[in-house]
């Protein structure tokens, strides 16, 4: 990958990190307290609500006590008073004091008096029949009423809600006993009523069965606030937000407390944060920009130019030119290094030319032959010595022009084994071996050499191949054979002069006998002339006694000198067996 694309994409994951850290962090803490804000303000927005209502309740409490307890209202429930219908009942009672119903039972649980109106129409209306169904299932109408407990509260039916009192008619100072129940009744709106008081929940409704639990499971005691959030229909709708309380009626049951609220301050969050996002995409994008610009004054150019220079020493294979390279002191310094590499390159250039050179000098002119082979015996490089041993050239690409391994130009056995344990004694010795063989040319002639061979390692000392050095010791055979012949041939002399030195003595001394017996006259002479040929006699004795000693001296020399090499010849010749 180049270097460009890894840097657009390093940005480009930084970015995502950005973005992905930014919206966890986000959720965890701006959209997270967002919600926790939200719902904080439902349960105050409910419970603002919930407290309107007890003051209302508590607000009609007195109401209905004053009605109730009124010497008038408990001599009405008594006798029906019509004077006190046409002073206390009229319409305008109703309208001033915002009740739409009043009804006054008597004892018995009858209805003495009952009227209701619609407040917004200014009109009367029948008594709700749902409201008189629910007096009666509480025993209230068609019931003696003497042990009714006065009570105030809501009453919720299927399509309105009613704030209800009921108590009991007593006379001005509380007292009784109880002549009857005056009930009265005011329609509550609890959408209008939350408008009228400035909340900002769309919408606040009163009834139901409660459903909602809170979060152990179980239904919340009264005053408890429990949240829902509805999950929007499509993307980017976040739904509203809902706080749920339970409240009692006025006969006690719980009735479901509920506002729903328009997720305002989340949505704000949510494109707040949205706009973050693509704040950082723009900044990566121009970061990037403004990043590889940089990176192509700063980096690439620079590198661009340490390329072709680089290239061009390649291309010229000329190791002694140098990178000449201006710039930051960042690429100076590589350009210092890469010259110094050069400068190191040419010096151990020069000196494996060098070396090379010496060695293909050695290897060229040796009057030895020099052989590598690999572990198989089969010829890589040979010079030109052996090859005029062998009488076979080299092919084209320098190697050996034969079928043979150089094995088989050996008169000794080099098997697999043989180069085992050759190889073996290297390791344990860590010198060359020498031996003496025959070596057969291409003519099928035997040459007689001495071989030595020491092992072609790598750099982690593993053998890969044998040298061998190959000396014709043809010469050297030919001038032992003749010195061996040339003491022989003494010896043999040696042992016949001793023989004649005996036989001359033998009739020497028969000439002196014979002298002395049968020539006395002449027998001085004859002695005389024997003492003579004895006296050449004792001196070929002792011409043959220092011949002797030469002899044997040579003898000892040159037995000592070929049992020492045919010692070692047999001592090689064993370790290559």
């Amino acid at each position: 990958m180049r270097l460009r694309k890894k840097i657009l994409l390093s940005v480009v994951i930084i970015t995502v990190l950005t973005i992905v850290s930014t919206s966890i962090i986000a959720q965890f803490l701006l959209l997270d307290q967002i919600r926790d804000y939200e719902m904080k303000t439902a349960g105050q927005e409910l419970q603002g609500l919930c407290w309107i209502i007890n003051e209302k309740i508590r607000s009609e409490e007195l109401t209905a006590v004053d009605w109730a307890e009124w010497d008038d209202t408990y001599e009405f429930v008594q006798n029906r008073n019509e004077a006190y219908i046409s002073s206390a009942l009229v319409k305008d009672t109703y309208f001033s004091t915002e009740v739409n119903l009043m009804l006054f039972i008597n004892e018995s649980g009858e209805i003495v008096h009952g009227r209701a109106f619609d407040l917004e129409e200014k009109k009367e209306i029948d008594i709700p029949e749902e409201l008189r169904q629910s007096l009666i299932n509480h025993g209230i109408l068609y019931n003696n009423t003497r042990e009714f407990k006065s009570s105030a509260g809501l009453l919720v039916f299927d399509n309105s809600v009613m704030l209800i009192s009921a108590y009991t008619i007593l006379t001005s100072k509380g007292e009784g006993p109880v002549k009857g129940i005056l009930i009265r009744g005011s329609y509550i709106d609890p959408g209008e009523m939350a408008k009228g008081l400035g909340s900002n929940a769309d919408s606040f409704t009163i009834g139901g069965i409660p459903i909602y639990k809170n979060e152990y499971g179980a239904l919340p005691d009264k005053g408890e606030v429990v949240y829902r959030i509805d999950e929007g229909a499509f993307p980017g709708d976040w739904g509203n937000i809902h706080a749920i309380t339970y409240f009692n009626d006025i006969y006690g049951r719980p009735l479901t407390l509920e506002i729903e609220m328009q997720r305002d301050v989340y949505i704000q969050g949510v494109s707040t944060l949205y706009f973050i996002i693509v704040a950082i995409i723009i900044i990566g994008i121009i970061s990037a920009g403004i990043y590889l610009i940089i990176f192509r004054k700063s980096v690439i150019l620079q590198l661009d130019t340490l390329r072709e220079d680089a290239g061009g020493i390649a291309e010229s294979k000329d190791i002694r030119r140098r990178v000449d390279f201006e710039g930051d002191p960042e690429f100076m310094h590589l350009a210092d290094s890469i010259n110094k590499m050069l400068a190191s390159l040419e010096t151990a250039t020069t000196e494996k030319i060098e070396s090379e050179r010496k060695y293909r000098d050695l290897f060229s002119s040796s009057l030895d032959g020099i052989v590598l082979t690999d572990m198989e015996g089969m010829i890589i490089d040979a010079n030109m010595a052996f090859m005029d041993m062998t009488g076979n050239p080299l092919k084209q690409g320098g190697r050996y022009d034969s079928a043979l391994s150089f094995f088989e130009m050996l008169s000794i056995k080099c098997d697999p084994e043989i180069i085992n344990e050759m190889t073996e004694q290297w390791k344990k010795k860590k010198k060359s071996l020498k031996f003496e063989s025959d070596l057969i040319n291409s003519g099928k002639e035997r040459l007689p050499v001495e071989l030595t061979a020491w092992p072609l390692r790598n750099e982690n000392n593993t053998i890969l191949g044998i040298w061998w050095l190959i000396r014709d010791i043809s010469e050297k055979k030919e001038i032992e054979k003749i010195r061996s012949e040339a003491l022989s041939r003494i010896e043999d002399n040696l042992e016949r002069m001793a023989i004649l030195n005996d036989e001359i003595r033998n009739p020497l001394s028969i000439i002196v006998g014979l002298a002395d017996i049968k020539c006395e006259a002449a027998s001085k002479e004859i002695i005389e002339q024997v003492e003579k040929i004895d006296h050449i006699i004792n001196l070929l004795d002792r011409g043959w006694l220092s011949s002797k000693k030469v002899h044997q001296f040579l003898k000892k020399q040159y037995l000592f000198e070929g049992e020492k090499e045919e010692a070692n010849g047999s001592g090689e010749q064993e370790d290559t067996k």
